[in-house]
């Protein structure tokens, strides 16, 4: 051995180091090598050293070392099954259904999750449900940024004012006004004139590409469902 190595003091492990100063500390603790430690940790645990009882139901927890200890004890740490009751009645579950297994976080067995995905496996959701999740994403969206507001095409509007100027109407659009809302289904319309109830939307030619296309005409005959509205479709 060279003047940086010594040797474990429990299982004789060469144990080498970067400066003579360290080796020499370590020498004086008579500090073992990192496999010893780990194993002289469990065995404390298992010998009831570090063991520390729930304050809830008197468990007894068992910790591999003295700073793990400390912490539960300044925290007043409950075991995993009173910490799930705490949590579940934090969320206003009737304290007759706490401590039941189905509450308490049934994990599917993998035969079950590959019967729920084949059983899901090429169903689309909903138009409801579709909905529902557009509009609890605006909400994020404006709780998190306060104000929602979708990009638009300068092009587009002055199509909408023309097509407006000639078939009399007074839309209102991304440079007039804002896009409108319906606040019912979660769209913004590019031109929406209230007095006629008349909806204009411009497509660009990106629009032309069948999925695009499709998701189109579902939208558009929510809009004319939900609005009761003429709906008046512009190509770029």
């Amino acid at each position: 051995m060279n003047k940086c190595q010594r040797r474990c003091p429990v299982c004789r492990k060469i144990l080498t180091y970067g400066l003579r100063k360290s080796r020499d500390i370590a020498e004086k603790k008579k500090v073992s090598c990192s496999s010893c430690c780990r194993l002289g940790e469990k065995h404390h645990a298992w010998k009831g050293e570090l063991h520390y009882s729930c304050p809830e139901c008197g468990k007894e927890l068992a910790f591999t070392n003295q700073g793990n200890l400390r912490r539960a004890q300044r925290l007043h740490s409950t075991c995993k099954s009173c910490s799930a009751k705490k949590n579940i009645t934090k969320r206003g579950v009737p304290e007759n259904f706490i401590g039941s297994k189905r509450n308490l976080g049934k994990h599917h067995s993998e035969d079950a999750r590959r019967k729920i995905s084949d059983a899901n496996t090429g169903q689309s959701p909903s138009d409801e449900s579709r909905t529902h999740m557009r509009l609890a994403r605006i909400a994020y969206l404006k709780k998190l940024y306060g104000k929602v507001q979708p990009n638009h095409n300068p092009l587009a509007c002055r199509a909408i004012d023309e097509y407006a100027k000639q078939h009399n109407l007074n839309c209102q659009h991304a440079e007039n006004g804002g896009e409108f809302y319906v606040s019912g289904l979660g769209y913004w319309v590019d031109g929406y004139d209230k007095e006629k109830n008349v909806v204009i939307e411009v497509y660009e030619n990106w629009h032309n590409r069948e999925i695009v296309s499709l998701r189109d005409q579902r939208r558009k005959q929510e809009i004319i469902a939900y609005l009761g509205c003429d709906f008046v479709e512009i190509k770029l």
